[in-house]
């Protein structure tokens, strides 16, 4: 079950409620909860991390202004200090920056504005040179691996 106002949207778990919830409208919900009922008793409340209401582009806005001087150079040590496929450390790095939003409020995919910013600034390094791609087969399969080219033979 579903507890929705506004842009707050709380599910009710059995022994929890979790969702995101406007700042507006937490202390009237801790009031309510306080007060208690006959199958229940708010134990303590918290609030886990803030939850943006950006649409995709003003997302994308966000990490470009917060990260935009920076990405590409993480992404080169990235791939100059692991050994792990193209995928796997976009993904990490995704991760590590994204933002919860109302649109996307559990973690990155691939098609998340946090990953769409990593990828594109991860294009821009190989269009541009500074990062070369292998691709290996394996089995049915293509892994593709990426090295700095200051770390190129």
């Amino acid at each position: 079950m579903y507890l929705v106002k506004g842009k707050t949207r709380l599910y009710v778990h059995p022994m929890e409620i979790s969702g995101y919830c406007e700042t507006l409208h937490i202390p009237q919900i801790t009031a309510i909860l306080k007060k208690g009922g006959r199958t229940f008793r708010l134990v303590k409340d918290t609030i886990a991390e803030e939850v943006y209401s950006f649409t995709d582009e003003e997302e994308m806005e966000y990490y470009r202004a917060r990260y935009g001087t920076c990405i590409h150079r993480n992404i080169l040590d990235a791939f100059s200090n692991r050994r792990a496929g193209k995928e796997d450390i976009l993904s990490m790095m995704a991760s590590r920056i994204n933002v919860a939003t109302t649109s996307h409020l559990h973690g990155i995919g691939y098609d998340s504005p946090a990953y769409r910013f990593v990828h594109e600034a991860y294009d821009r390094l190989v269009n541009n040179g500074k990062l070369k791609e292998n691709v290996r087969e394996i089995g049915c399969c293509n892994i593709i691996m990426a090295i700095s080219n200051t770390n190129a033979i």
